[in-house]
């Protein structure tokens, strides 16, 4: 996985690539629960920018303090209202049923912050991942993706396997091998 000194590089690089907001976010809208939001490994805020803007109270964190700078200072430019903070995920516990909503994209989870997740999340609460699989790095290996930042085929719905699964596919995306899934925190 690379470090934060990587990412901050990344951020500050200006020939990097932009990000743009998940197209799956974009299309999972609907199907998302309303209120509060929380956005893992938000990098510039894409994503938490697109969820604010469609009525969602967010908070989003990022280990690199480039890209939360840079989101902030967006924040204040365009007048929203989002909470983005620096915050690495070593040593994170979530508040106890706190979200309507948690987004992970382009950020490989472990089974411990899924479960972290599953306990911030309301009962009925939404989960929206898309990541990047392992395929991804064998048919990019010139790419800034690496294979620790991947997941294996079927790794991700496994880890997930006591949630409410609505939707989810790996597929091949403009050159981009994915995993995407949106789950639902089950009553019991």
């Amino acid at each position: 996985m690379k470090d934060k000194a990587f990412w901050n590089n990344f951020y500050s690089d200006l020939n990097s690539p932009i990000p743009q907001t998940s197209k799956f976010l974009k299309e999972s809208l609907g199907f998302l629960r309303k209120g509060k939001a929380f956005e893992i490994a938000c990098g510039t805020g894409w994503n938490a920018f697109y969820l604010a803007d469609n009525g969602f109270n967010v908070e989003a964190i990022d280990f690199s303090n480039v890209a939360i700078e840079q989101a902030i200072k967006k924040n204040q430019d365009e007048g929203k209202n989002i909470d983005f903070k620096v915050q690495s995920l070593d040593f994170y516990l979530a508040p106890i049923q706190k979200y309507d909503t948690v987004v992970i994209t382009d950020f490989k989870c472990s089974g411990r912050i899924l479960d972290e997740m599953k306990k911030g999340l309301v009962i009925g609460g939404t989960l929206l991942m898309e990541c990047f699989t392992v395929n991804h790095v064998k048919n990019n290996p010139n790419g800034y993706i690496e294979v620790e930042d991947c997941y294996k085929p079927f790794e991700l719905v496994r880890l997930l396997k006591d949630w409410n699964v609505l939707y989810y596919d790996e597929r091949i995306i403009n050159n981009d091998y994915r995993v995407r899934v949106l789950a639902i925190k089950p009553g019991f």
